[in-house]
């Protein structure tokens, strides 16, 4: 089992999965210290959503990848890249920050089913055809998993990110990716269709 450690948390009404990119605005001088402790000690920090009054147990251990933008006050906007999902323990400290011992969630020892995964694809693929007009491949960096570099792409509901980020099993996380992004697809062709409509009136074409 994995060693605890002591993280910084920032709790956000968002999910950061492992290998996605977010920028992040950073402007709570409790914040802004934990931007600088970590990138001092090249140390991560972990995301943690924070929706309706309740912490979800698992969050994501992100690192600071770059300084995007630094303003007269302080406030800097910094782009943070997900590393490894973290089961959140005790609280540490002291710190002006909240932290936490957390410890790192080990995938389960699963074959990817093949099936699940180019069903996967072909899901992340219509969804970049409708949202784009044309169809894609998700970027997979090494060492990320498919679910994650699928579904961290695309703007899905927190409730099914954080599902994904707390699900060890590789071919469940698929299948729910599949399932989502299909739903995606579909209410991305709906609103297309309907612009359309809207463009012309609603009038249908002629017989």
């Amino acid at each position: 089992m994995s060693e605890a450690r002591e993280h910084g948390l920032f709790p956000l009404d968002l999910v950061l999965l492992p290998g996605e990119a977010r920028a992040l605005h950073v402007f709570e001088v409790r914040y802004r210290q934990l931007f600088a402790d970590c990138v001092l000690a090249a140390a991560p920090f972990v995301v943690v959503r924070e929706h309706e009054g309740a912490r979800a147990a698992v969050g994501c251990a992100a690192e600071f990848e770059r300084l995007v933008q630094r303003t007269e006050d302080g406030r800097v906007v910094v782009v943070v890249r997900g590393i490894v999902p973290v089961r959140i323990g005790a609280p540490g400290g002291p710190h002006l920050y909240e932290s936490a011992l957390c410890t790192p969630e080990a995938d389960d020892d699963v074959a990817v089913d093949a099936g699940l995964a180019a069903a996967a694809v072909s899901a992340f693929r219509d969804v970049a055809e409708a949202a784009t007009g044309t169809p894609r491949d998700p970027r997979v960096d090494p060492g990320v998993p498919l679910s994650y570099a699928a579904a961290g792409a695309v703007e899905l509901p927190g409730d099914v990110l954080q599902q994904l980020l707390e699900c060890r099993d590789e071919n469940v996380r698929l299948a729910a990716v599949r399932d989502a992004l299909a739903a995606t697809a579909e209410g991305l062709g709906e609103a297309r269709a309907a612009a359309r409509r809207a463009a012309t009136n609603g009038a249908g074409p002629h017989p």
